[in-house]
């Protein structure tokens, strides 16, 4: 079965941007009375509903046009809600005020808005952490719009601020992690079990582990590290904890073609970026974003054994900087 979305494509997600944004200035207008302005703010409303159904992907797609629907709802709900509660407190006779903004309107918007809220968030298309940022994105914007229009500039940028941050959050542009260190680059501390029992006085990283072993030991020892340490079942463990990415730390040795750039990737065991290739596409499939890491980088970018060899005596032009830059683009 298919993972449920943890954040929005982003293509949609500046569609519902767009939805939650006009519909809170919509209601804000309206409510203030200014027709003509609440038009052009609901004309924008439909357009970015119609352009976010448009960009659904066909088949066996994994948002549907009811949750576009539903978060439209939602948008118009919360701006409702708050046009009522801050626009009706306007003074007697002010421009601002609304005839129809009583509080048995806004408890009416509220309990749609609530109602809204709780279906998205049992979802089976969205994640519920999705959900909550759906409903806070809406919840903000009608905020900004309503304390805007009544004056209340100090508390509609706050609202503005958090209206952006919650986007970010629905776009997917906040990651929110797991390394997955210790998988093609060891690090004692967190895979002690990977260094045999060998003494860390004696062997201190992956490059003098290699050492230790013959060629053969070595090949069989890290093709059964790499085949177990990290698996699709533990990237689908992240993913269904609520996380939207990883990231990838690999040595410069597990790369493809390095020869042409006058490396040696002996003692380390290598190429293996089919591993890496696999990652990616358990990550496509779980919809999951990959930051790669060049961990250890040709002369290695620091003395510690985190980059594959430790070196008291490493200094940083150590570091084959030039050779870095041809690994990374190849």
């Amino acid at each position: 079965s298919m993972s449920k979305l943890q954040n929005l494509p982003t293509d949609i997600a500046r569609e519902a941007r767009t939805m939650a944004w006009s519909a809170s200035r919509y209601a804000s207008n309206k409510a203030a009375g200014n027709a003509a302005e609440a038009a052009k703010c609901w004309n924008e409303l439909e357009t970015s509903t119609a352009a976010a159904k448009q960009l659904l992907p066909q088949g066996e797609a994994a948002l549907s046009a009811q949750t576009i629907e539903d978060l439209r709802d939602l948008a118009l709900s919360a701006a409702w809600y708050t046009a009522h509660s801050r626009l009706s407190t306007a003074d007697a006779g002010s421009s601002l005020d609304c005839a129809c903004g009583d509080m048995s309107s806004a408890e009416v918007a509220k309990a749609q808005f609530d109602s809204r809220s709780a279906f998205l968030a049992a979802s089976l298309e969205i994640s519920p952490k999705l959900a909550s940022n759906l409903k806070w994105m809406c919840w903000n914007a009608a905020w900004c719009a309503a304390n805007s229009k009544r004056g209340f500039t100090s508390d509609a940028r706050k609202d503005k601020a958090q209206f952006e941050r919650r986007h970010r959050c629905v776009a997917g542009r906040i990651l929110r992690g797991v390394h997955l260190s210790g998988w093609l680059v060891l690090e004692r501390w967190l895979c002690a079990q990977a260094f045999l029992g060998l003494r860390e006085a004696d062997v201190p990283d992956e490059h003098a582990l290699a050492r230790k072993l013959s060629v053969a030991e070595r090949t069989k020892h890290f093709a059964a590290w790499r085949s177990t340490f990290i698996t699709r079942q533990d990237m689908a463990d992240i993913a269904a904890a609520g996380f939207n990415s990883v990231r990838l730390p690999f040595g410069f040795w597990a790369l493809e073609g390095i020869e042409q750039f006058g490396l040696d990737r002996d003692p380390f065991v290598g190429p293996c970026v089919n591993l890496i290739d696999q990652a990616l596409q358990w990550a496509r499939d779980l919809r999951l974003m990959v930051v790669l890491e060049l961990r250890g980088a040709p002369g290695f970018e620091n003395g510690d054994g985190s980059c594959g060899r430790r070196s008291d005596a490493w200094q940083p032009k150590h570091w084959n900087v030039p050779a870095t830059l041809q690994v990374v683009q190849a």
